[in-house]
């Protein structure tokens, strides 16, 4: 016959090893994430979380490398990352107003050129995305700008821009390119 002892003891050791077994599963799920093997399943195709807005995947882009290397990580030496897969954000460029004449260039890194309004040429050593401002302009707009470093994950534009409408654009990707717009105001 079973004592009531034996019964509450069968009922301990039950928990018990339920106990262990959450434990187990805990430990393993633990284990998965922090190799990375775990945050994967909870990422979709582009590299974002999955549930995450469409702003939010916007924003984040995989950076295409071309001269994609290896680097082994110091936190978990046996990891190898490659640059490709490293995201990095896009800056917004700045808003054109709607009204006047502008002159906007952007590039992440330094770049050099001028613009030329009403005969008088601006020279600009900058970096990041900025509107230049054409006052009382008559007759042809025309902006050349060159990359200052040999980067070619970004790209560098130069835009002519009035009343709010897009009057010429030129993009490059080169090494040290160069970018000219002009356009009649």
């Amino acid at each position: 016959m079973v004592t009531e002892y034996q019964n509450r003891n069968s009922r301990n050791k039950k928990k018990l090893w339920g106990a262990i077994a959450i434990g187990i599963i805990c430990i393993v799920i633990v284990i998965l994430f922090l190799s990375g093997i775990g945050s994967a399943l909870f990422r979709n195709d582009s590299g974002t979380p999955a549930g995450s807005s469409v702003a939010a995947q916007a924003a984040v882009q995989t950076a295409q490398t071309p001269q994609a290397s290896s680097q082994v990580s110091r936190v978990n030496p046996g990891v190898t990352i490659n640059a490709s897969d490293i995201p990095y954000v896009v800056p917004t460029p700045v808003p054109v107003p709607g009204s006047g004449v502008y002159v906007r260039v952007g590039y992440l890194g330094q770049y050099t050129g001028s613009y030329t309004a009403n005969g008088v040429s601006y020279e600009v050593k900058n970096s990041g995305f900025h509107i230049y401002t054409i006052d009382q302009p008559t007759g042809t707009i025309m902006a050349t700008f060159e990359k200052a470093d040999d980067g070619v994950k970004h790209n560098l534009t130069a835009e002519i821009w009035e009343n709010g409408g897009m009057l010429a654009q030129n993009i490059t990707y080169d090494p040290f390119g160069t970018v000219s717009v002009s356009a009649n105001v």
